[in-house]
């Protein structure tokens, strides 16, 4: 089996993070059209309705290593950012509190599928911050990510 390229697991990514809809008391819908593989500075700083949620994930070049018995090891460290902004009155939760419940989410996601339906050995939050509150009318969850690959000898 051959290692994941880094778009495949940033792909991955992205489909775990796309499963936030709904959950937890918040209504999350994330189009493909909001998710930056970079960070924008342009795009983060624009505060029109229409851009939100913003979704930006970005990765080192990740690090390789022959282990024992002809097995190759990989890992990558992501960064996720999501930017959320309360744009309707019928919000009930405050930016600040989704980015909580955000980060809460996309660590069960990760916790039930810890290998991107087969494509990862294993990914997990290492750190994980909000704004609280000081970015208000925005809210904003950055969550740092490991992900470990690991292939066996053909």
């Amino acid at each position: 089996m051959a290692i994941p390229s880094l778009k495949d697991v940033r792909t991955g990514i992205i489909t775990a993070v796309k499963r936030l809809k709904k959950i937890n008391g918040y209504t999350i819908d994330l189009p493909d059209s909001h998710i930056y593989p970079v960070w924008k500075s342009d795009l983060a700083q624009n505060t029109d309705d229409e851009l939100y949620p913003k979704c930006f994930i970005f990765s080192d070049k990740g690090k390789m290593r022959r282990l024992v018995a002809g097995q190759k090891e990989r890992n990558f460290k992501f960064v996720v950012i999501v930017v959320v902004k309360k744009v309707a009155e019928s919000e009930k939760l405050e930016p600040s509190e989704t980015a909580e419940l955000i980060i809460n989410d996309v660590e069960t996601i990760f916790d039930k599928d810890d290998t991107l339906g087969g494509l990862v050995t294993d990914i997990q939050i290492v750190s994980f911050a909000t704004d609280s509150g000081f970015c208000h009318p925005e809210g904003i969850a950055i969550l740092d990510v490991e992900v470990e690959m690991k292939t066996s000898p053909r």
